[in-house]
């Protein structure tokens, strides 16, 4: 998830692994849809309370081997208490707020900062916060739909 305060971005260091640097968020529990993911995971990982507004941006890593493929929705969060500071909740993961003019100097992965930079700066320009991110339907099966054919 994507949490932009000011001229920083909210980031978790990984101590563990190279010391590289990552959005909060993680994959959902059965059941669970990717907003609510990617809400939790942001409060698990940093303390930070942010809700899952809307899509920012959709990307797709494979391995070199083709044997990994995965496909990340990056949602655009929204902080509910912005005097609240990002507190270290898991071993090996400092949470903080990094300034964006600092992205291109941080082992980001996946390498994301020119794109997660390009967004608050149209955000900055226009002084939307939505600006630029995409539709998020969310859930849109129903149980009513299961008996659809191809549904």
């Amino acid at each position: 998830m994507v949490v932009v305060r000011d001229d920083s971005v909210l980031l978790c260091r990984r101590t563990h692994a190279g010391d590289t640097w990552v959005l909060p968020g993680g994959s959902p529990r059965r059941g669970e849809g990717t907003a609510s993911a990617a809400t939790r995971e942001t409060v698990e990982e940093t303390g930070i309370t942010a809700t899952a507004e809307s899509v920012l941006f959709v990307l797709e890593t494979t391995s070199w081997d083709k044997d990994h493929h995965l496909i990340e929705i990056v949602f655009l969060g929204v902080e509910k208490d912005r005097r609240s500071s990002p507190t270290q909740l898991e071993e090996g993961l400092v949470p903080s707020f990094v300034p964006i003019r600092e992205l291109a100097r941080i082992p980001l992965r996946p390498p994301i900062g020119g794109y997660v930079k390009g967004y608050a700066l149209r955000r900055q320009a226009t002084g939307d916060p939505r600006v630029s991110t995409a539709a998020y339907l969310g859930n849109v099966w129903r149980p009513e739909d299961a008996a659809e054919p191809g549904g």
